[in-house]
């Protein structure tokens, strides 16, 4: 009597593709709660900063990387601030600060309504160098670039804090990025036992 066993394994030839599958899809989901996270904690101006922070999948496909990030100056500051002392930003007319204080509404204008001014300061100013009274846009465009130029110096004096909207986010998801990647490991092994 002869007695033989053949044991055959299981194919693993496909086991790291299935491994790299499923977590590169666990880390685009992630990614994703990761980017609404962080817009949650930046702070507001026009939506362009908030619009600009992607995630993305990369590195090789036996270690993917996640990154969640943001290229705009107002993301930057965002997280790492400003400090007290340093140059004023920018406060001519084009600048990004210009452009805020006239969104903002510092200026004054006009009740539309009535037709009446909503500011002691909304009125028509003398230039000094002339001796000539401005135009009513004149002396608003004058109201803003000064303004302007007061918020620079004000943060330049004390500077802008940082709220730090990445590090937060991710030290306060380190529970939801390791169920998200237990969750794909699983995932995978249940698809290669299955095969």
């Amino acid at each position: 009597m002869n007695l033989s066993f053949k044991f055959q394994p299981p194919s693993f030839k496909d086991a790291e593709g299935i491994f790299a599958e499923e977590l590169s899809s666990a880390l685009d989901t992630l990614g994703k709660k990761l980017e609404a996270r962080v817009r949650a904690k930046m702070r507001e101006d026009t939506g362009k900063e908030k619009r600009n922070v992607k995630s993305k999948v990369g590195g090789s496909r036996r270690s993917p990387v996640l990154t969640v990030s943001g290229d705009t100056p107002q993301t930057l500051v965002d997280e790492y601030g400003r400090r007290a002392g340093a140059r004023p930003p920018p406060s001519g007319p084009g600048s990004l600060l210009y452009k805020w204080v006239g969104r903002k509404g510092m200026v004054g204008a006009s009740d539309l309504k009535n037709r009446k001014r909503t500011s002691r300061y909304e009125r028509r100013t003398v230039d000094r160098q002339t001796g000539r009274r401005r135009t009513s846009a004149q002396s608003a465009a004058k109201r803003q670039a000064t303004i302007a130029f007061l918020v620079a110096r004000k943060i330049a004096r004390t500077g802008i804090p940082a709220r730090k909207p990445f590090e937060r986010t991710f030290d306060e998801s380190q529970v939801l990025i390791q169920a998200t990647i237990d969750g794909a490991v699983s995932r995978a092994v249940r698809r290669i036992n299955s095969t």
